[in-house]
């Protein structure tokens, strides 16, 4: 007994739209307005994202960048796949829940022309977390500077100023594993930030 397919209706892969459940496949309207039926494993693997017309953008661009090999191109490419390909681990934060890459970022040198080279320890980050991989919403980013930036990372307000832990540390030159530790006791986050650490005498 052949397995019921799994309803891909509404879904997006790539600049797909599925629109129609047909016999042994899928129709889907592309971005550009043409349709084209194609297989549930070749959305959810990433490997068919348009009719067709991505192809033909991509003959017209001279693949001479010469940097297949280097830290921007793997960014690009990682940041393609983690939004249409459905096997990457990561795919359910991003293409799962709606992430995608705007219609220029689909042709590296529009991408290398738009970012640039990133800076040594940088990586790409969305500045919006809920927004889509596009020049507006995108920086080259610092490991601190992404983890401030996490969706999960817990927002403390002092004078109606919203700031994460770390910064608040950063601003008033306290530790911060001292001032964490202070908050998970029930201090209020003023307090925990002001108080001066209680040094102890060193034994002679």
């Amino acid at each position: 007994m052949s397995q019921p397919k799994l309803d891909l209706l509404g879904k997006r892969f790539g600049r797909l739209i599925v629109v129609e459940s047909v016999p042994g496949k899928w129709r889907c309207l592309c971005d550009c307005g043409k349709y084209r039926d194609t297989t549930g494993t070749n959305l959810r693997t990433g490997n068919t994202t348009s009719c067709g017309c991505r192809k033909l953008e991509y003959a017209h661009v001279p693949r001479t960048h010469g940097k297949s090999k280097t830290k921007v191109f793997a960014a690009w490419n990682e940041m393609l796949q983690r939004c249409t390909n459905q096997r990457k681990k990561n795919y359910a934060d991003y293409g799962g829940r709606g992430i995608s890459v705007c219609d220029r970022w689909q042709i590296f040198e529009n991408f290398l022309a738009d970012m640039g080279e990133p800076s040594p320890g940088a990586s790409l980050d969305r500045i919006n977390n809920n927004g889509n991989y596009e020049p507006s919403n995108c920086r080259w980013a610092s490991r601190t500077e992404q983890s401030r930036n996490r969706r999960n990372c817990r927002m403390y307000e002092i004078g109606g100023i919203s700031k994460p832990l770390s910064e608040w540390c950063e601003l008033h030159g306290m530790n911060y594993y001292a001032v964490y530790s202070r908050l998970e006791k029930g201090w209020d986050i003023e307090t925990a930030l002001t108080t001066p650490p209680i040094r102890t005498r060193s034994k002679k």
